[in-house]
């Protein structure tokens, strides 16, 4: 039962984000996003994954084979933490550089 709860909050983060995308800002978009991630469980599959991340499934355990993403083993079976997940977007996240009056500058 738990993972057909998982399942159902991972496919409605899906059916709302292109709604989201299309009506509100960005800023509202990514505070829709992350409540809907708090309302996953601290554990997920590759399937939860791919809903929220918008990854194919096998992009995700190609991550896994080359060691990419953080995630737990359990015999064949291939489990990550929303909170590992969380932090690595964040160090994977390009943070733009300032941009003067004139542009950017030219090294």
């Amino acid at each position: 039962m738990k993972a057909n709860s998982t399942s159902m909050t991972a496919r409605h983060l899906i059916a709302s984000r292109p709604s989201i995308l299309g009506m509100m800002s960005i800023t509202s978009a990514t505070t829709r996003l992350v409540a809907n991630f708090e309302a996953l469980p601290d554990m997920l599959t590759a399937k939860d994954l791919e809903a929220l991340l918008q990854i194919d499934r096998k992009t995700i355990y190609a991550y896994v084979q080359k060691g990419l993403i953080p995630h737990s083993r359990i015999e064949s079976n291939v489990r990550f933490s929303k909170h590992q997940v969380q932090r690595w977007l964040e160090d994977c996240s390009f943070q733009a550089r300032p941009v003067n009056g004139k542009g950017a500058k030219r090294q």
